[in-house]
């Protein structure tokens, strides 16, 4: 069975807005990565790494899950 989600691990590449980031991910594909309204804001500065969940439908965008420590 196909999977409809894929996590992975981004660089964040620098802030869109206050919930969106340009990032990386490990194959050096560019994204856009963010949070929904709903979910508590996260400071990620350029360089930082962070978990995000990828649609298998979209490789575009990717939501933030939580910041690396």
């Amino acid at each position: 069975m196909i999977p409809q989600t894929v996590d992975t691990l981004l660089t964040i590449e620098g802030a869109q807005s206050a919930r969106a980031w340009h990032a990386r991910l490990p194959n050096g594909r560019a994204v856009l990565a963010f949070r929904p309204e709903e979910s508590a804001p996260l400071i990620l500065e350029p360089g930082a790494k962070a978990r995000a969940r990828l649609t298998v439908c979209d490789f575009s965008r990717a939501l933030v899950l939580v910041e690396e420590e």
